[in-house]
């Protein structure tokens, strides 16, 4: 188990304009615990408002050729080194350019591939303590929302585009049985390279609505901090 982080992880203010607009937005995809364990996710989505770029990358062997074979109109590569993107990722971010995610999750996976190096918890942010303390601030008498698709329903931001049933695990496994080579891939039927998409779309939709609920946080506030 990953040695939990200190205050810049636990950290739950809202982060200034400046802050916001050039973190990192992550978030992996991959089996649930009870079925992979620490193995690594299968892939990650990376959206950076700064340059107004999103891509994933793909670590898991079974799916590369999926990845190696989609158009969606953004970057998709394959690298099964994990370690090293980790590690590049983190060492890209700052304190004043947080990695963003909704959970402990990445967090755990992240210091499990590189290891508990002290950086990590200086460049990461849990935006679900974040949007927590928000609600509690100024919603004190309703529930907390606790999945991300609640936090994003109450701040009243568009859900058209989300995947919003929960078996994103059940699509990833029924995609690799058709990776198995180029042609079993090239001749899979249209409705299991729609489970890839839609992998792909709920993944690419989580890591950029976490930069619009933040900035829709600190908008609703009237408030915007600087440094």
């Amino acid at each position: 188990m990953a040695k939990k982080p200190k205050e810049a992880y636990r950290n739950r203010t809202l982060p200034s304009k400046k802050t916001i607009d050039e973190g990192f937005y992550i978030d992996f995809e991959g089996f649930a615990p009870n079925d992979w364990g620490e193995k690594a996710p299968s892939l990650i989505g990376i959206y950076t408002p700064a340059d107004d770029c999103f891509r994933q990358i793909v670590f898991n062997n079974g799916l590369q050729i999926a990845a190696e074979n989609t158009d969606v109109g953004y970057p998709i590569t394959f690298n099964s080194d994990i370690k090293s993107v980790l590690e590049q990722l983190v060492s890209e971010a700052r304190k004043t350019r947080p990695m963003f995610a909704f959970s402990e999750h990445e967090y755990d996976k992240i210091v499990y591939q590189i290891g508990p190096k002290r950086s990590i918890e200086k460049r990461y942010r849990n935006v679900k303590l974040i949007a927590e303390k928000y609600f509690k601030d100024n919603e004190p008498d309703k529930p907390l929302p606790r999945r991300l698709l609640k936090v994003i329903e109450r701040l009243k931001l568009d859900t058209t585009d989300k995947v919003k049933d929960q078996t994103i695990t059940d699509r990833i496994r029924e995609v690799k049985k058709h990776c198995k080579s180029q042609k079993k891939w090239a001749s899979a039927p249209k409705e299991k390279k729609k489970l890839w998409h839609e992998v792909l779309e709920h993944n690419k939709w989580d890591c950029m609505i976490l930069y619009k609920a933040l900035l829709k946080m600190l908008k609703s506030r009237g408030v915007e901090q600087h440094g």
